[in-house]
């Protein structure tokens, strides 16, 4: 090994730890932020004094962790890692392996359908600046296929703001399209759960 070697050795070993850093980092936020939704959802259906906070309850936890110095805890993230947490329940199936709990959150068989990425996968390519876009969208079938688009590196979390669930089904801006636009609209919607399951199945066969 001349010196050279040795350089060149150590920019890469600096450069795939910090890598590894970063994505740790990002899907220890994604797990804790779900785990947040989690804990207030679990409260909501069984908190023994839920009843003396009831629509104040997410005010309340904000103004106290914040005061504990929590950052991210406003009242809209706070709502928002509810969200996150009823509508990505696979989550639940890393979270035990990245904080000690006192419970199991493997998700229930009844949460998980066709249309719900495994969580490994998506917390390998996705931070949570992509689930904040994703949540926007409501049909389950579009925030799949938005999904795969961020998977397979064609989208990025700010490509999603500003543009509706439905911008792939919208009349289309070019006049020589429009006389087709309706079939097309049509087979489009028709189809989709096909297409995204073969997307699906050709990601994972990838992996």
């Amino acid at each position: 090994m001349d010196f050279g070697t040795l350089l060149n050795n150590l920019r890469q070993l600096n450069d795939q730890l910090q890598q590894r850093m970063v994505s740790a980092i990002s899907q220890g936020l994604v797990v804790r932020n779900w785990l947040v939704g989690h804990y207030i959802v679990n409260f909501e259906q069984k908190g023994r004094d839920y009843a003396q906070y009831g629509e104040r309850l997410l005010y309340r936890l904000s103004e106290e962790l914040s005061q504990d110095g929590m950052k991210g805890m406003s009242y809209t993230n706070l709502t928002l890692f509810r969200k996150f947490y009823l509508e990505y329940p696979q989550i639940g199936s890393v979270a035990n392996s990245m904080a000690v709990l006192e419970e199991n959150l493997q998700p229930l068989a009844e949460d998980l359908n066709n249309l719900r990425l495994p969580a490994e996968k998506l917390l390998k390519h996705l931070s949570f600046t992509h689930f904040v876009e994703l949540l926007k969208v409501d049909d389950p079938s579009k925030r799949l296929f938005y999904e795969l688009e961020c998977i397979k590196g064609i989208g990025r979390a700010a490509s999603f703001k500003g543009r509706s669930a439905a911008s792939y089904t919208n009349e289309p801006a070019y006049p020589a399209i429009r006389p087709f636009w309706p079939k097309f609209k049509e087979t489009t919607q028709k189809w989709m759960p096909q297409i995204l399951y073969v997307s699906l199945t050709c990601l994972n066969s990838s992996a």
